[in-house]
């Protein structure tokens, strides 16, 4: 592809300016642009889970202890499994257990279940 044209799709992502730039100088630019999206999701969650730790914050004198709780373990499942994935992707070579990654994904799904259930039962009162 010639360059104009990459620089030209890159414009169309929500790189930064020197992402660009990084993917466009690269030798190997499809793992420097693979390298780039990674880098932008682990930059989401850590946005994510930082609001979403604000929001609890904020909000926590209107919530049950036991629902602030149930939030709190989310929120330090979620955040020790970015953390580990921005250690990871910061260390490649030196890095390679995902353990907390590992313990998200088997414990998320029936802990974000007792989360929709505490929160139905709380605004529809059941």
């Amino acid at each position: 592809m010639r360059t104009f044209l990459r620089a030209a799709y890159l414009l169309t992502t929500n790189f930064s300016e020197e992402q660009r730039r990084e993917v466009l100088k690269a030798t190997d630019k499809n793992r420097a642009y693979s390298r780039q999206i990674t880098a932008n999701h682990i930059g989401e969650a850590g946005r994510a889970v930082f609001d979403l730790r604000q929001a609890i914050r904020k909000n926590t004198i209107y919530l049950p202890e036991a629902l602030t709780s149930e939030f709190k373990e989310a929120i330090e499942l979620m955040s020790a499994a970015q953390i580990e994935r921005r250690i990871g992707f910061q260390h490649a070579d030196a890095y390679d257990r995902y353990e907390r990654s590992q313990k998200m994904l088997a414990e998320a799904e029936p802990l974000f279940e007792r989360l929709s259930v505490a929160v139905r039962g709380r605004i529809f009162r059941l």
